[in-house]
Protein backbone atom coordinates (compact mmCIF):
# COMPACT_ATOMS: atom_id res chain seq x y z
CA UNK A 1 0.00 0.00 0.00
CA UNK A 2 2.81 2.42 0.86
CA UNK A 3 4.35 1.80 -2.57
CA UNK A 4 1.00 2.44 -4.29
CA UNK A 5 0.50 5.70 -2.38
CA UNK A 6 3.99 6.92 -3.22
CA UNK A 7 3.44 6.08 -6.90
CA UNK A 8 0.15 8.01 -6.94
CA UNK A 9 1.79 11.04 -5.34
CA UNK A 10 4.71 10.95 -7.78
CA UNK A 11 2.50 10.62 -10.87
CA UNK A 12 -0.29 13.08 -10.01
CA UNK A 13 -0.16 16.67 -11.26
CA UNK A 14 -2.83 18.17 -8.99
CA UNK A 15 -4.24 17.36 -5.55
CA UNK A 16 -7.23 17.93 -3.35
CA UNK A 17 -7.02 17.57 0.44
CA UNK A 18 -10.09 16.76 2.53
CA UNK A 19 -10.43 16.98 6.32
CA UNK A 20 -13.16 16.47 8.87
CA UNK A 21 -15.16 19.59 9.74
CA UNK A 22 -13.96 19.00 13.31
CA UNK A 23 -10.34 18.27 12.40
CA UNK A 24 -7.76 18.55 15.20
CA UNK A 25 -5.06 21.21 14.92
CA UNK A 26 -2.38 18.62 14.15
CA UNK A 27 -4.46 17.37 11.20
CA UNK A 28 -4.87 20.90 9.83
CA UNK A 29 -1.12 21.44 10.30
CA UNK A 30 -0.56 18.24 8.28
CA UNK A 31 -2.70 19.69 5.50
CA UNK A 32 -0.74 22.95 5.58
CA UNK A 33 2.54 21.04 5.45
CA UNK A 34 1.44 19.24 2.30
CA UNK A 35 0.20 22.48 0.72
CA UNK A 36 3.55 24.11 1.52
CA UNK A 37 5.44 21.29 -0.21
CA UNK A 38 3.08 21.19 -3.20
CA UNK A 39 3.45 24.96 -3.59
CA UNK A 40 7.24 24.72 -3.63
CA UNK A 41 6.93 22.03 -6.32
CA UNK A 42 4.53 24.24 -8.30
CA UNK A 43 1.80 21.59 -8.00
CA UNK A 44 -1.79 22.91 -7.97
CA UNK A 45 -3.73 22.04 -4.81
CA UNK A 46 -7.09 22.80 -3.20
CA UNK A 47 -8.39 21.85 0.25
CA UNK A 48 -11.72 21.60 2.07
CA UNK A 49 -13.08 22.72 4.44
CA UNK A 50 -11.62 26.22 4.75
CA UNK A 51 -9.56 26.91 7.86
CA UNK A 52 -11.47 28.47 10.75
CA UNK A 53 -10.39 31.90 11.94
CA UNK A 54 -9.49 30.51 15.37
CA UNK A 55 -6.93 28.21 13.74
CA UNK A 56 -5.49 31.01 11.60
CA UNK A 57 -5.14 33.29 14.62
CA UNK A 58 -3.47 30.58 16.67
CA UNK A 59 -0.93 29.27 14.16
CA UNK A 60 -0.49 32.28 11.87
CA UNK A 61 3.02 32.97 13.24
CA UNK A 62 4.45 29.74 11.81
CA UNK A 63 2.10 28.69 9.00
CA UNK A 64 3.92 30.44 6.18
CA UNK A 65 2.92 28.97 2.86
CA UNK A 66 4.35 30.35 -0.34
CA UNK A 67 1.91 31.32 -3.06
CA UNK A 68 -0.50 28.42 -3.55
CA UNK A 69 -0.62 27.23 -7.14
CA UNK A 70 -4.36 27.36 -7.95
CA UNK A 71 -6.16 24.73 -9.96
CA UNK A 72 -7.16 25.77 -13.48
CA UNK A 73 -10.74 27.02 -13.30
CA UNK A 74 -13.15 25.40 -15.75
CA UNK A 75 -16.37 26.94 -17.06
CA UNK A 76 -18.93 25.15 -19.18
CA UNK A 77 -20.87 27.06 -21.88
CA UNK A 78 -24.10 25.29 -22.81
CA UNK A 79 -26.53 25.96 -25.63
CA UNK A 80 -29.49 24.04 -27.10
CA UNK A 81 -27.94 21.32 -29.27
CA UNK A 82 -30.84 20.37 -31.50
CA UNK A 83 -32.15 23.90 -31.99
CA UNK A 84 -28.96 25.13 -33.65
CA UNK A 85 -27.57 21.90 -35.12
CA UNK A 86 -23.96 22.80 -34.32
CA UNK A 87 -21.58 21.85 -37.11
CA UNK A 88 -18.27 22.98 -35.62
CA UNK A 89 -16.70 24.72 -32.62
CA UNK A 90 -13.31 26.42 -32.89
CA UNK A 91 -11.50 29.38 -31.39
CA UNK A 92 -9.48 32.36 -32.55
CA UNK A 93 -6.93 34.37 -30.58
CA UNK A 94 -6.14 38.07 -30.79
CA UNK A 95 -3.88 40.26 -28.71
CA UNK A 96 -6.59 40.87 -26.12
CA UNK A 97 -9.25 38.23 -26.57
CA UNK A 98 -10.00 34.58 -27.16
CA UNK A 99 -13.02 34.10 -29.43
CA UNK A 100 -15.09 30.94 -29.58
CA UNK A 101 -16.42 30.40 -33.09
CA UNK A 102 -19.57 28.29 -33.24
CA UNK A 103 -20.79 27.24 -36.67
CA UNK A 104 -24.53 26.55 -36.70
CA UNK A 105 -26.69 25.15 -39.50
CA UNK A 106 -29.88 26.75 -38.14
CA UNK A 107 -29.33 30.43 -37.77
CA UNK A 108 -27.63 32.83 -35.38
CA UNK A 109 -27.17 32.05 -31.68
CA UNK A 110 -29.13 34.07 -29.16
CA UNK A 111 -27.01 35.16 -26.20
CA UNK A 112 -29.91 34.64 -23.78
CA UNK A 113 -29.81 30.93 -24.57
CA UNK A 114 -26.18 30.55 -23.55
CA UNK A 115 -25.74 29.05 -20.07
CA UNK A 116 -22.46 29.56 -18.20
CA UNK A 117 -21.70 26.98 -15.50
CA UNK A 118 -18.67 27.07 -13.20
CA UNK A 119 -17.45 23.50 -12.82
CA UNK A 120 -16.28 21.98 -9.56
CA UNK A 121 -12.51 21.74 -9.02
CA UNK A 122 -11.05 18.65 -10.70
CA UNK A 123 -7.88 16.99 -9.37
CA UNK A 124 -5.77 13.99 -10.28
CA UNK A 125 -5.75 12.64 -6.73
CA UNK A 126 -7.36 13.20 -3.33
CA UNK A 127 -5.60 13.00 0.03
CA UNK A 128 -8.18 12.43 2.77
CA UNK A 129 -7.82 12.78 6.54
CA UNK A 130 -11.16 11.04 7.07
CA UNK A 131 -11.61 8.24 9.58
CA UNK A 132 -14.75 7.04 7.80
CA UNK A 133 -13.99 6.58 4.10
CA UNK A 134 -17.67 6.98 3.14
CA UNK A 135 -17.49 10.63 4.26
CA UNK A 136 -15.69 11.51 1.04
CA UNK A 137 -19.15 11.72 -0.59
CA UNK A 138 -19.98 14.67 1.69
CA UNK A 139 -17.64 16.76 -0.47
CA UNK A 140 -19.23 15.90 -3.83
CA UNK A 141 -20.74 19.39 -4.09
CA UNK A 142 -17.34 21.05 -3.54
CA UNK A 143 -14.94 18.98 -5.65
CA UNK A 144 -15.13 16.33 -8.35
CA UNK A 145 -14.41 13.02 -6.64
CA UNK A 146 -11.94 10.93 -8.70
CA UNK A 147 -12.07 7.14 -8.99
CA UNK A 148 -11.28 5.13 -5.87
CA UNK A 149 -7.73 4.23 -6.92
CA UNK A 150 -6.92 7.96 -7.02
CA UNK A 151 -7.99 8.54 -3.40
CA UNK A 152 -5.46 8.28 -0.54
CA UNK A 153 -6.82 7.80 2.97
CA UNK A 154 -4.25 8.77 5.59
CA UNK A 155 -4.88 6.78 8.75
CA UNK A 156 -2.43 6.83 11.64
CA UNK A 157 -2.97 3.28 12.86
CA UNK A 158 0.55 1.92 13.33
CA UNK A 159 2.35 5.27 13.35
CA UNK A 160 1.45 8.81 14.32
CA UNK A 161 0.06 11.11 11.64
CA UNK A 162 3.24 13.19 11.96
CA UNK A 163 5.35 10.19 10.95
CA UNK A 164 3.01 9.27 8.09
CA UNK A 165 3.04 12.80 6.64
CA UNK A 166 6.83 13.07 6.99
CA UNK A 167 7.29 9.81 5.09
CA UNK A 168 4.92 10.86 2.30
CA UNK A 169 6.37 14.38 2.12
CA UNK A 170 9.86 13.00 1.56
CA UNK A 171 8.51 11.35 -1.59
CA UNK A 172 7.96 14.83 -2.99
CA UNK A 173 10.92 16.60 -1.39
CA UNK A 174 13.67 14.39 0.10
CA UNK A 175 15.47 17.28 1.83
CA UNK A 176 12.38 19.11 3.09
CA UNK A 177 13.67 19.38 6.70
CA UNK A 178 16.50 21.64 5.53
CA UNK A 179 13.86 24.41 5.62
CA UNK A 180 13.57 25.73 9.19
CA UNK A 181 9.91 26.69 8.89
CA UNK A 182 8.99 23.21 7.61
CA UNK A 183 10.84 21.64 10.55
CA UNK A 184 8.94 23.98 12.89
CA UNK A 185 5.59 22.95 11.41
CA UNK A 186 6.45 19.27 11.83
CA UNK A 187 7.47 19.83 15.47
CA UNK A 188 4.24 21.76 16.14
CA UNK A 189 2.29 18.90 14.62
CA UNK A 190 4.19 16.34 16.70
CA UNK A 191 3.64 18.24 19.97
CA UNK A 192 -0.06 18.76 19.23
CA UNK A 193 -0.63 15.12 18.31
CA UNK A 194 1.22 13.74 21.35
CA UNK A 195 0.03 16.42 23.78
CA UNK A 196 3.53 17.78 24.31
CA UNK A 197 5.12 14.32 24.12
CA UNK A 198 2.97 12.82 26.86
CA UNK A 199 0.87 10.48 24.69
CA UNK A 200 1.58 7.87 21.98
CA UNK A 201 5.22 8.32 22.87
CA UNK A 202 7.97 5.85 21.91
CA UNK A 203 11.66 5.82 21.10
CA UNK A 204 11.11 6.71 17.42
CA UNK A 205 9.09 9.82 18.26
CA UNK A 206 11.71 11.08 20.69
CA UNK A 207 14.34 10.62 17.99
CA UNK A 208 12.12 12.49 15.52
CA UNK A 209 11.65 15.36 17.98
CA UNK A 210 15.41 15.57 18.48
CA UNK A 211 15.97 15.57 14.72
CA UNK A 212 13.50 18.41 14.19
CA UNK A 213 15.25 20.48 16.85
CA UNK A 214 18.60 19.81 15.15
CA UNK A 215 17.06 21.15 11.93
CA UNK A 216 16.25 24.43 13.67
CA UNK A 217 12.61 23.95 14.61
CA UNK A 218 11.52 26.94 16.73
CA UNK A 219 10.21 25.22 19.84
CA UNK A 220 10.01 28.46 21.86
CA UNK A 221 7.58 29.91 19.30
CA UNK A 222 5.46 26.74 19.42
CA UNK A 223 5.33 26.82 23.24
CA UNK A 224 4.31 30.48 23.14
CA UNK A 225 1.49 29.72 20.70
CA UNK A 226 0.18 26.81 22.76
CA UNK A 227 0.45 28.70 26.07
CA UNK A 228 -1.34 31.74 24.64
CA UNK A 229 -4.15 29.52 23.37
CA UNK A 230 -4.58 27.86 26.77
CA UNK A 231 -4.48 31.24 28.56
CA UNK A 232 -7.40 32.50 26.43
CA UNK A 233 -9.54 29.63 27.71
CA UNK A 234 -8.21 29.71 31.28
CA UNK A 235 -11.17 31.43 32.93
CA UNK A 236 -13.77 29.29 31.17
CA UNK A 237 -11.76 26.16 31.99
CA UNK A 238 -11.71 27.19 35.66
CA UNK A 239 -15.50 27.52 35.72
CA UNK A 240 -15.84 24.15 33.98
CA UNK A 241 -13.49 22.38 36.40
CA UNK A 242 -15.44 23.81 39.34
CA UNK A 243 -18.44 21.83 38.03
CA UNK A 244 -16.60 18.62 37.19
CA UNK A 245 -16.98 15.35 39.01
CA UNK A 246 -16.02 11.71 38.36
CA UNK A 247 -18.34 8.74 38.20
CA UNK A 248 -15.90 5.98 39.13
CA UNK A 249 -18.43 3.18 38.51
CA UNK A 250 -18.83 3.99 34.81
CA UNK A 251 -15.43 5.71 34.54
CA UNK A 252 -16.87 8.99 33.29
CA UNK A 253 -15.79 12.55 34.02
CA UNK A 254 -18.76 14.96 33.92
CA UNK A 255 -18.32 18.71 33.35
CA UNK A 256 -21.05 21.36 33.19
CA UNK A 257 -20.99 24.87 31.70
CA UNK A 258 -23.95 27.24 31.81
CA UNK A 259 -24.80 30.18 29.59
CA UNK A 260 -23.46 32.70 32.10
CA UNK A 261 -20.03 31.01 32.02
CA UNK A 262 -19.75 31.71 28.30
CA UNK A 263 -21.00 35.28 28.73
CA UNK A 264 -18.59 36.08 31.58
CA UNK A 265 -15.58 34.73 29.67
CA UNK A 266 -16.66 36.20 26.30
CA UNK A 267 -16.64 32.79 24.60
CA UNK A 268 -18.95 31.11 22.10
CA UNK A 269 -19.72 27.40 22.36
CA UNK A 270 -18.20 26.14 19.10
CA UNK A 271 -17.10 22.57 18.35
CA UNK A 272 -13.51 23.85 18.15
CA UNK A 273 -13.67 25.42 21.63
CA UNK A 274 -15.36 22.41 23.21
CA UNK A 275 -12.90 19.93 21.68
CA UNK A 276 -10.07 22.05 23.13
CA UNK A 277 -11.75 21.98 26.54
CA UNK A 278 -12.08 18.20 26.26
CA UNK A 279 -8.33 17.92 25.69
CA UNK A 280 -7.58 20.08 28.73
CA UNK A 281 -9.99 18.06 30.89
CA UNK A 282 -8.12 14.97 29.75
CA UNK A 283 -4.85 16.49 31.01
CA UNK A 284 -6.15 17.78 34.34
CA UNK A 285 -8.74 15.23 35.46
CA UNK A 286 -7.73 11.69 36.52
CA UNK A 287 -7.89 9.39 33.51
CA UNK A 288 -11.35 7.94 32.81
CA UNK A 289 -12.85 5.91 29.99
CA UNK A 290 -15.20 8.70 28.86
CA UNK A 291 -15.32 12.49 29.13
CA UNK A 292 -18.59 14.42 28.90
CA UNK A 293 -19.12 18.18 28.76
CA UNK A 294 -22.72 19.39 29.04
CA UNK A 295 -23.35 23.04 28.24
CA UNK A 296 -26.20 25.53 27.99
CA UNK A 297 -26.87 27.69 24.96
CA UNK A 298 -29.73 29.81 23.64
CA UNK A 299 -31.52 26.74 22.21
CA UNK A 300 -31.24 24.51 25.25
CA UNK A 301 -28.75 21.98 26.59
CA UNK A 302 -26.21 20.13 24.43
CA UNK A 303 -23.41 17.70 25.20
CA UNK A 304 -20.15 16.46 23.75
CA UNK A 305 -19.06 12.91 24.57
CA UNK A 306 -15.49 11.70 24.05
CA UNK A 307 -13.42 8.59 24.69
CA UNK A 308 -10.06 8.45 26.43
CA UNK A 309 -8.53 5.03 26.12
CA UNK A 310 -8.34 2.74 23.11
CA UNK A 311 -11.12 0.49 24.40
CA UNK A 312 -13.27 3.55 24.92
CA UNK A 313 -12.67 4.60 21.33
CA UNK A 314 -13.96 1.24 20.08
CA UNK A 315 -17.06 1.62 22.24
CA UNK A 316 -17.64 5.14 20.91
CA UNK A 317 -18.18 3.84 17.39
CA UNK A 318 -20.97 1.57 18.59
CA UNK A 319 -22.50 4.29 20.75
CA UNK A 320 -22.51 6.85 17.92
CA UNK A 321 -24.13 4.33 15.59
CA UNK A 322 -26.76 3.57 18.23
CA UNK A 323 -27.84 7.21 18.52
CA UNK A 324 -27.47 7.87 14.79
CA UNK A 325 -24.81 10.57 14.94
CA UNK A 326 -21.44 11.04 13.31
CA UNK A 327 -18.25 10.23 15.23
CA UNK A 328 -15.53 12.85 14.74
CA UNK A 329 -12.08 12.38 16.29
CA UNK A 330 -13.52 10.01 18.90
CA UNK A 331 -16.23 12.38 20.08
CA UNK A 332 -19.81 13.10 19.12
CA UNK A 333 -22.38 15.80 19.87
CA UNK A 334 -25.71 14.98 21.52
CA UNK A 335 -28.84 16.99 22.20
CA UNK A 336 -30.67 19.22 22.57
CA UNK A 337 -31.94 18.28 26.02
CA UNK A 338 -34.49 20.07 28.20
CA UNK A 339 -32.19 20.34 31.21
CA UNK A 340 -28.77 19.42 32.59
CA UNK A 341 -30.28 16.58 34.58
CA UNK A 342 -32.07 15.12 31.54
CA UNK A 343 -28.83 15.25 29.55
CA UNK A 344 -26.94 13.49 32.34
CA UNK A 345 -29.60 10.79 32.77
CA UNK A 346 -29.85 9.99 29.06
CA UNK A 347 -26.10 9.98 28.40
CA UNK A 348 -25.45 7.97 31.55
CA UNK A 349 -27.99 5.37 30.45
CA UNK A 350 -26.45 5.20 27.00
CA UNK A 351 -22.92 4.70 28.33
CA UNK A 352 -24.13 2.33 31.05
CA UNK A 353 -25.85 0.06 28.52
CA UNK A 354 -22.77 0.00 26.33
CA UNK A 355 -20.48 -0.74 29.28
CA UNK A 356 -22.74 -3.63 30.33
CA UNK A 357 -22.69 -5.00 26.77
CA UNK A 358 -18.89 -4.79 26.58
CA UNK A 359 -18.63 -6.86 29.78
CA UNK A 360 -20.94 -9.58 28.41
CA UNK A 361 -19.39 -9.85 24.95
Amino acid sequence: MVTDIKHLIETSKSFGILLEETAEDYEILAKDLLIKIFSRKQVPVVSFPCDKETYKEKWGAIVRISEIVPLPHKTSIKLPKEKYDIKEVSYEESADNLSLVITSKKGQLLKDELVFENLLPQVDALICFLKDESKVTLFKNRIQIPENEKIIFIKNNQKTLTEEILELSKTLEPNLLHDQNTATLFLAMLLEETNNLTEKINKELLILGSLLLEKGAQIETIHEIRNTDQTKEFHLLGRLLARTYIDETLQISWSFVNRRDFQKTNKTATAYLLSNLLKQVKQLVPKQKFRVIVWQNDKGIDAIVAANEQQGEKDMIKIAQKVGVSLDNNFFLAGPFESFSQAEIKIRQLLKEDTKNSFTE
